[in-house]
């Protein structure tokens, strides 16, 4: 932990970039091997489920130990995902990030769609979510480790584009060490916001340790709410209708946003800590259960449009917020079967969030699109005979459960020949009751109506909801074989086998289905599907040893994302997708260069996407969010990383990226346009989303 009990940094907000090099002082923790001057520290990852030098692991790794991420102010995954150059980090706000790497985006994952193609793990145990990434906050982390291209092999489903895993620091039996980090920081054109962290590590006499870390951070606001009017224009919804009914019916209806005007609105706060108690049962044996715990609570939104508004300008007529927290419990056991290492990993993870989003403007026609988004949304005079206030607002209450068992058996490390095998269980789902209130449909009565109430599904203003339970369940068996041919030449093989099963039960409705009026109560199921598929991937890969400094690999590799299931079957969209597959071949070097001050890295790949899946919005189709395997994609690219040991205090790290990423087929929504000749929605050659 940093030595000074305070500092103070200027808060800029960084830019995505394909290449970040760093400037950066190592201090007490420099990476000097005391035994050669000037020589880097070789760094260890256990990233092949051994414990091996990153330059001797014939793969692209990304590390960033725990120096490095106080150097360049790491402080979570939006932070690291600059410093990475074949990742792109894409968010709304915080607790509302997606990582891309390598290229591999359609730009559709989404709560009610398709699941991640990057995984997150931390420490042993996987996090990856639905929807959006957890952003854990980073202290008193050993190290994060990236893993670039398909590692379904060893880490399984969402391992597709790749995977990051966090090392947090484990408690140190006999050893009593504490440290904290106080900082304030001011935004340009913004506030001041502040962060609280600091650590323990209590040892409970030789053999076991509790290791405590605690932390609160204030991020201060930089957007302002600014005072706004809308007009909602019915003009679209007028014809047709009786003379009486129009002059009932009120005038084009202007809202203001004064309730909710502030300055630097957008702001967070998150607060955490994690506690872990580490046994050490025999001199080979050992365990460790932790229990980590994040809130995060914020408001307001962090993208803006200079050209509608102003710079750092929104214009919002209802509330947004964001309420997400989660719980992780694990326990890893590790010892020692002869020269063998056997480990066994638990985790049992829940997560909670609670959002409001301002939805006004999709009631307005002139703001709509072809198909189910048409004018009678506006005010309902069609349904009703009156015209309702139009304003709507987004409520989404979900919850996450995620629980796994992994066992893993590693043969000893100096064979010629050696072997994992492995088992993995999980079971997860997604509990998710999402609302979209039309405000002033609360105010429509058989009074103004002649008729009756309007039919609601839940409340009386709520006109739209998305109330179901996703299941997913998951088992798989993966091992790996690795020789050396000779002393330079090592070959190695695995594979892994899964089975998972989705499941869809809940309902999804609007207010006039099946009757105009109500109320109807509690919404009926009309969605209870289930889907199975098995399969397998591979992964092969050849290391040769040129010198004591210089290794070059190829390897071919393998990575997948689960199936699901869609609340809807249309003509254009099957009720089911799909696993999407991912393959990979990579040609890489890893070297170390004078007398060891110099590490530089490069790979070359390319990977072709089969099949991938595209969750979108087509109104011509549905109103839903609709999951397909729609077609086949490709992304090549280079990447070169390096370090060079300028001084004893000084480092230079550089990293570029060059990805190319595109579709080598066309894409047409509905089927039946191409098979008519019209042209492609997207031609093949169209370069993939979220690509920087």
């Amino acid at each position: 932990m940093k030595e000074h009990p305070m500092h103070k940094r200027q808060f800029v907000v960084k830019p995505l970039v394909l290449a970040v090099a760093a400037l950066s002082t190592v201090g007490g923790q420099a990476v000097l091997a005391e035994e050669k001057q000037y020589a880097m520290e070789e760094v260890i990852v256990s990233a092949t489920r051994r414990n091996e030098s990153v330059q001797d692991v014939p793969i692209s790794i990304d590390v960033l130990g725990e120096g490095e991420l106080e150097n360049n102010g790491v402080g979570d995954l939006e932070d690291f995902a600059h410093l990475i150059a074949s990742m792109n980090y894409v968010t709304l706000g915080p607790g509302t990030g997606n990582v891309y790497m390598r290229g591999i985006s359609s730009g559709g994952e989404s709560l009610l769609g398709a699941t991640p193609n990057v995984a997150v793990y931390m420490d042993e145990q996987p996090v990856t979510a639905v929807g959006s990434f957890l952003n854990p906050h980073i202290y008193d982390v050993q190290r994060i480790e990236t893993l670039a291209g398909p590692q379904g092999t060893l880490y399984g489903a969402n391992a597709q584009a790749g995977s990051i895993r966090f090392i947090t620091n484990k408690p140190t039996p006999g050893v009593f060490s504490a440290g904290y980090d106080l900082e304030l920081n001011s935004v340009a054109h913004g506030d001041t916001g502040n962060l609280v962290e600091g650590f323990v590590n209590i040892p409970i006499g030789d053999r076991a340790a509790i290791r405590i870390v605690g932390y609160r951070k204030d991020e201060a606001g930089y957007i302002d709410n600014v005072a706004g009017t809308h007009t909602f224009d019915l003009s679209g919804i007028r014809a047709g209708l009786t003379d009486s009914a129009l002059i009932e019916m009120a005038a084009d209806q202007t809202i203001n946003n004064d309730e909710y005007v502030q300055e630097d609105f957008n702001t967070a706060e998150t607060t955490g800590g994690r506690v872990a108690l580490r046994v050490d049962l025999t001199e080979n044996w050992t365990a460790t259960a932790s229990v980590m715990r994040q809130e995060l609570s914020s408001k307001g939104v962090w993208d803006h449009d200079p050209t509608e508004v102003g710079d750092l300008e929104v214009v919002r007529f209802q509330p947004d917020t964001n309420d997400d927290e989660w719980t992780q419990t694990a326990l890893v056991v590790e010892g020692k079967i002869n020269e063998m290492s056997l480990t066994y990993a638990y985790s049992d993870l829940d997560r909670e969030s609670y959002q409001n989003a301002d939805y006004s403007l999709y009631s307005d026609p002139s703001n709509g699109s072809p198909g189910y988004v048409v004018g009678y949304y506006a005010c309902y005079v069609a349904y009703f005979g009156v015209c309702a206030d139009p304003t709507l607002l987004y409520t989404g209450d979900q919850e996450w459960a995620r629980e796994n068992h992994e066992v893993r058996l590693v043969s000893d490390q100096d064979q010629r020949v050696r072997w994992i095998v492995g088992a993995f269980y999980e079971e997860a789902s997604h509990d998710f009751d999402l609302d979209w209130h039309v405000l002033g449909l609360a105010t429509i009565t058989p009074e103004t109506t002649g008729a009756g109430t309007p039919a609601y599904v839940e409340g009386p203003d709520i006109y739209w909801t998305t109330n179901q339970l996703r299941g997913n369940k998951e088992t798989a068996y993966f091992g790996e074989i690795a020789l050396d041919v000779t002393d330079d030449l090592t070959v190695s093989y695995s594979t892994r086998y899964f089975d998972f099963e989705s499941s869809l039960v809940g309902f999804s409705g609007t207010i006039w289905w099946p009757n105009r009026y109500g109320p109807r109560g509690n919404p009926e199921i009309n969605n209870d599907l289930q889907i199975s598929e098995s399969d397998s991937v591979s992964k092969f890969n050849a290391a040769y040893t040129v010198n004591d400094d210089v290794m070059v690999y190829g390897t071919y590799s393998e990575g997948y994302r689960p199936g699901g299931l869609n609340r809807l079957s249309v003509t254009a969209i099957a009720g089911a997708y799909q696993a999407d597959i991912l393959t990979s071949y990579e040609f890489g070097m890893k070297g170390t260069f004078g007398d060891g001050r110099l590490r530089l890295n490069a790979a070359y790949y390319t990977q072709e996407w089969d099949d991938f899946q595209l969750s979108k919005i087509d109104t011509s189709v549905s109103v839903l969010t609709l999951t397909d395997n729609v077609g086949n994609a490709e992304s090549d690219g280079l990447e070169i990383e390096g370090a060079y040991l300028i001084t004893d205090n000084w480092d230079l790290n550089f990293g570029f990226s060059w990805i190319d990423s595109k579709l080598t087929e066309s894409y047409w929504v509905n089927p039946a346009a191409e098979a008519a000749g019209a042209a492609p929605n997207a031609p093949a050659g169209n370069e993939l989303p979220r690509v920087p």
